[in-house]
């Protein structure tokens, strides 16, 4: 049986992204100590970490890192040094129990392509890089990865274009067992007699950018698939940061 285990949209580097508890680069000789969103995170990348164990693939599904984050004019970054992003990113996946890890491209916004930070934290941990989209055999069923999906403010509406174009995809004979994106920080799954798909949670809770736009908190947490021949199961766990960490309680 194998084990894989799917993280995505960690935004290491932001205010609101990953970061470890006591993180140190010697590099740069830089501490940065994590606020209470980003302690909230980490606790539950622990608790991650201990529940999957050994796992026999990671895959790390885009915008590993946050980026300078221009929408906002930097005003959510934590840290601008891209190489320290991509640090932070590389020990917080080294905490994992793997030997394979296996990453996609992020949105441009974030990670930029020239260099690509998702390929540079790739690199780092010596893991197979499928740049924008690919299928991924694990004994016999076939799993398609891409970052990237349509985002919608409509609760439905970025997973219904997400479906539809899977449905295209299948039509066109490029058919897979398990469709896997990212990118919109919801998580939402459907499928038919042969596939599912989904969105899969991120590890970031509300920054400047999406307050503006939306109250709803980010789905945070991890997917997990058992794979053996021709057959799977997959679990789980998704949570979100208390609304009270951004919002403000007055009492009259």
């Amino acid at each position: 049986m194998k084990k894989v285990l799917v993280v995505s949209d960690l935004h290491c580097g932001g205010s609101s992204g990953m970061l470890p508890r006591n993180y140190y680069n010697a590099e740069r000789d830089l501490h940065l100590t994590t606020n209470k969103v980003q302690e909230f995170l980490f606790e539950q990348w622990e608790n991650m970490v201990l529940a999957v164990g050994e796992v026999d693939a990671v895959i790390c599904n885009g915008d590993i890192v946050d980026g300078l984050n221009s929408k906002s004019k930097g005003k959510d970054i934590l840290v601008t040094d891209m190489m320290v992003q991509c640090d932070i990113a590389r020990q917080l996946l080294s905490m994992i129990n793997t030997k394979r890890f296996i990453f996609t491209q992020g949105s441009k916004y974030h990670t930029n392509d020239n260099p690509s930070a998702d390929e540079i934290v790739c690199t780092m941990l010596r893991g197979e890089w499928y740049d924008y989209f690919g299928d991924i055999l694990f004994d016999n069923i076939k799993m398609n990865v891409q970052h990237y999906g349509p985002y919608s403010s409509r609760n439905d509406g970025a997973f219904s274009s997400m479906i539809g174009s899977i449905d295209q995809l299948r039509l066109d004979g490029d058919d897979a067992d398990i469709y896997i994106k990212s990118h919109s920080h919801t998580f939402k799954y459907a499928g038919g007699p042969n596939y599912i798909a989904m969105t899969t949670p991120c590890w970031k809770g509300m920054d400047g950018y999406i307050m503006t736009k939306s109250q709803k908190r980010p789905d945070n947490g991890y997917v997990l698939f058992n794979i053996e021949g021709s057959d799977y199961t997959w679990s789980y766990n998704i949570f979100k940061v208390p609304k009270y960490f951004f919002a403000k309680v007055r009492n009259y």
